[in-house]
């Protein structure tokens, strides 16, 4: 299935459609995204047919309503429900478009194709309610833009093939259209190339000992086949990104003779970190790097079946080229002024490669008005200055994906002030992903329609698969309204109130959405903390104590002599082990030092008063081991020197002691 991107935004520009709601709000279903025009009635009606509905729609979602069809036979409803074309020019003639008419006689849906029906089918499925009736009335319905698209980055973390069908079924319930597949990057190479097997081999485990779950693997080509083909049923194309030239550590790591000559010597960054330097860059002077590239993505083409890859392109440490003679000479040929315009003309000539390929690319939006052209489409991420906006005055099709700065789009930063995350990170509360609109104001009129729609991230440096639900849910639930319904008709309070009756029918279906904070709830024992260190504001002290490898506690001053950091358990336990780690190797967001200077005290008390020394700390970690058990009450770190830099404790392991029973006749 291939979308189409262009589309008539007049509804974003304007054009109003007809819009009533017979009910109050209190009364108002749990619709989201909301549709384009609603009009309920007094009444329900029993509506059994749903399930098969939607796996007729799913055979071929492309395929057109031609004639009307009686599709009663596939369910046992007691109202009889019919399908039929809508006329050629009705709602825009757009494929997703619908409209459905419940009365007590009929169930009907009207649409240009399947792809429509699924949309009919996502609608139903929320107006249902615990007794299979649906209220009477009529909903026309269409997207305000083409492209609603959500981004997984597998690359930092790599999910199941499980987890990503069900975050697809999420999809398809809030009508996106694309998943945006992140699937190279420093920390990881997840997809297989035939003709250059050591991406996977190589790239693909780039740490085995790596004691992070989730970080070395790959995909086979029959997983990632099931998933396009699982994705195309519902209604939505899989973008795969490729990224090149930066972010390229993987890649390098596999064939380091794509690096710069004078940058081969160099060791790889570490692919164990938060890998925000971005220092790995390919050779663009390399002569043989766009075959190299080509072989990649024609690859890429066939395996996932699509002729729309993304290529990457952003964040080039292009220093690192002015070092490079072959880099040097390409610029000079090529008569450009700078780096980043030399780089703009790499991925020209890449895009133009594909694109006798029949291949259309997308790259993020770096500096689009140096030298991008309209056959490439630009994806704009930073909403400070707006990428966006200066993509579209320069004349490019446009994808907003505003992260950081003001924007909207960024669902790995935390929707609460609670998570530890890297201290440059705000916080994107649920009302300012709802607030945020595009300012096409600032865009030339004549351009505006150049826009293409929006995509929502998640990028996994710090967020595992089960963190993936609540981390996006319920804020990806706003981005789908922003994405579907009409600007005019969108509103925050009403919103709410939908979403309310919706998350409690999610929530029970086993699906997690974030919550409040609540940091004491989730340390690995019951336990409070008592230390006299402050903390960053997103480091709190529990992050110490919960079990999670992607977060931490961090001082917001130096250690200081005596500083302590006590663990309180609300009850004793007996215990095998304790083991606390500190410093930058298990706290990704600290800084290059940040651990306890050797000698600093690990003390344990068996009654929470009196301390005995147990374990000094080397290297930032401190260990005790106690064969036959030792109960505890407390655990302090206690420093015995002052230290020019902060404190990150990554985690206090404690390992509850298991007695060993006797075999049989003592063997």
């Amino acid at each position: 299935m291939n979308i189409p991107l262009s589309a008539s935004f007049s509804l974003f520009f304007g054009l109003t459609l007809p819009f009533s709601l017979a009910s109050q709000p209190d009364d108002m279903p749990g619709l989201i995204p909301l549709p384009s025009s609603i009009q309920l009635q007094d009444g329900m009606v029993e509506f059994r047919d749903l399930g098969p509905l939607a796996a007729w729609a799913r055979q071929s979602p492309d395929a057109p309503i031609r004639s009307k069809e009686d599709w009663k036979q596939l369910g046992d409803s007691p109202t009889r429900a019919e399908l039929a074309p809508l006329p050629v020019a009705s709602l825009g003639g757009d494929p997703e478009a619908y409209k459905i008419t419940v009365s007590p006689e009929l169930i009907r849906i009207e649409a240009h194709s399947r792809l429509g029906v699924l949309r009919a089918a996502a609608t139903l499925k929320q107006l249902l309610d615990d007794n299979s009736m649906i209220p009477q009335g009529t909903i026309e319905d269409r997207p305000r833009f083409r492209y609603r698209g959500f981004m997984l980055d597998s690359a930092r973390h790599m999910q199941s093939p499980d987890t990503i069908r069900k975050l697809l079924d999420q999809m398809a319930d809030l009508k996106f259209n694309r998943f945006h597949w992140h699937l190279t990057d420093d920390e990881g190479w997840r997809i297989p190339i035939s003709a250059y097997p050591r991406l996977t081999q190589i790239g693909g485990t780039p740490d085995p000992g790596n004691r992070e779950q989730e970080r070395n693997g790959s995909y086979s080509e029959e997983e990632i086949m099931d998933i396009v083909q699982y994705a195309r049923a519902r209604g939505i194309e899989i973008i795969p990104e490729i990224d090149v030239p930066g972010h390229a550590a993987a890649i390098s790591a596999a064939y380091p003779q794509l690096l710069c000559p004078t940058n081969r010597d160099n060791p790889p960054i570490s692919q164990r970190s938060n890998s925000l330097s971005h220092t790995e860059v390919l050779c663009i002077g390399n002569p043989g790097l766009l075959d190299f590239l080509e072989t990649i993505y024609l690859e890429t083409s066939k395996l996932f079946d699509t002729k729309t890859i993304h290529i990457g392109g952003d964040e080039v440490k292009t220093q690192f080229w002015k070092k490079c003679p072959l880099c040097s000479a390409a610029l000079r040929q090529s008569g450009l002024n700078s780096m980043e315009e030399l780089q703009l003309a790499f991925l020209r000539q890449l895009s133009e490669r594909l694109a006798k390929h029949g291949i259309q690319t997308i790259t993020w939006a770096e500096h689009p008005e140096k030298g991008l052209t309209p056959d490439i489409i630009a994806q704009g991420w930073r909403g400070h200055p707006n990428q966006t906006i200066a993509a579209l005055n320069a004349g490019i099709k446009t994808i907003c994906s505003d992260g950081g700065g003001k924007g909207y789009a960024y669902l790995d930063f935390p929707g609460y002030p609670k998570t530890a995350k890297p201290l440059w990170m705000p916080v994107l509360s649920l009302e300012q992903v709802y607030a945020y609109d595009i300012p096409i104001n600032q865009v030339e009129e004549s351009k505006r329609n150049l826009l293409q729609g929006g995509e929502a991230a998640l990028w996994t440096e710090n967020i595992l698969s089960r963190d993936i639900e609540a981390q996006i849910y319920p804020r990806l639930h706003a981005v789908a309204e922003k994405l579907w319904t009409p600007r005019e008709r969108q509103n925050a309070e009403q919103f709410m109130q939908r979403l309310g009756k919706l998350r409690k029918r999610w929530e029970n279906s086993g699906i997690a959405f974030e919550q409040p904070p609540n940091p004491s709830a989730a340390m690995v024992l019951p336990a409070t903390i008592d230390t006299n260190i402050p903390a960053t504001r997103n480091f709190q002290p529990p992050y110490a104590f919960d079990g999670r490898e992607t977060t931490s506690f961090i001082s917001s001053r130096h250690i200081q002599e005596g500083d302590y950091f006590t663990l309180i358990l609300n009850a004793p336990e007996r215990l095998s082990r304790v083991r606390v780690l500190t410093g930058p190797y298990f706290c990704r967001d600290a800084g290059k030092e940040n651990a306890l200077a050797d000698g600093a005290l690990l003390q344990i008390s068996t009654d929470g008063t009196t301390f005995t020394d147990a374990a000094t700390f080397r290297d930032g970690i401190a260990t005790v081991q106690w064969p036959q058990g030792q109960t505890v009450k407390s655990i302090r770190i206690l420093t015995q020197k002052s230290q020019p830099h902060k404190l990150a404790i990554g985690d206090i392991f404690v390992e509850p002691f298991v007695a060993q029973e006797s075999a049989p006749d003592g063997k």
